[in-house]
């Protein structure tokens, strides 16, 4: 697993992405409340290529990156703590950055809008979600 190195600032300084993966040159919101997981997200989409914004752990969090700059596709849980991702959902539709949900399966009623977007359910194989993002992208 690669380090990432802290800039003076205390942020993470961005690590090198990897050329050529499943989503090469793509910029991924992840939103994930789980530290170890949104961690995992993290590496994971590196690895792929990508450059991760995030990840978010909070909704005031996430909707502040969701409004920044060029975005290509998000990675959002539904819950976080217990708040819904909704605000965030709807952001990113109006401004028609392609995404998906990466939560436990949810019945609720507040999901209804999105049905028709992927839900990956918690846990799922790090390949089944590039897999799924990638795809989400290239319809984009």
């Amino acid at each position: 697993m690669q380090t990432n190195s802290v800039q003076s600032d205390g942020q993470n300084a961005s690590p090198p992405v990897t050329p050529g993966g499943a989503l090469s040159g793509a910029r991924i919101l992840v939103v994930e409340d789980e530290f170890l997981i949104g961690m995992q997200l993290q590496a994971v989409f590196e690895e792929e290529g990508a450059e991760v914004i995030g990840p978010c752990a909070t909704l005031a969090e996430a909707l502040e990156r969701a409004r920044e700059g060029d975005i290509t596709g998000a990675t959002l849980d539904f819950n976080l703590g217990k708040q819904l991702v909704t605000p965030v959902a709807e952001l990113l539709t109006q401004r028609r950055v392609p995404f998906l949900f990466y939560s436990v399966k949810t019945t609720h009623s507040a999901l209804d809008p999105w049905r028709h977007l992927p839900l990956v359910q918690k846990p799922a194989a790090p390949d089944e979600l590039v897999r799924t993002l990638a795809s989400l992208l290239k319809l984009a």
